[in-house]
């Protein structure tokens, strides 16, 4: 099985500050997976397949990050509820 190959933003213009490359970097790996590892904590990977899934999903579509969770604007930390 081959790896995937790293995923790179430095042809995009809008990566021009290091706080805009991590962002796209987190981004980029939160959306696909790719480039990086996924760690589960022991209470999300001990859930049904379906839910994990659904946890897994709703990771990659996730865009609310708020001042409160993401003061440096680098997208590192979010936080959603499943199913209550």
């Amino acid at each position: 099985m081959s790896r995937p190959a790293p995923i790179s933003v430095e042809a995009d213009p809008a990566s021009t500050t290091h706080t805009n490359r991590v962002r796209a970097l987190n981004d980029a790996f939160r959306r696909s997976f790719v480039g990086g590892h996924v760690m589960l904590s022991r209470g999300i990977a001990s859930l049904p397949e379906e839910q994990r899934r659904e946890a897994e999903a709703t990771v990659q579509a996730f865009e609310a990050f708020s001042v409160a969770d993401d003061p440096y604007n680098e997208h590192d930390f979010g936080a959603f509820d499943l199913a209550g």
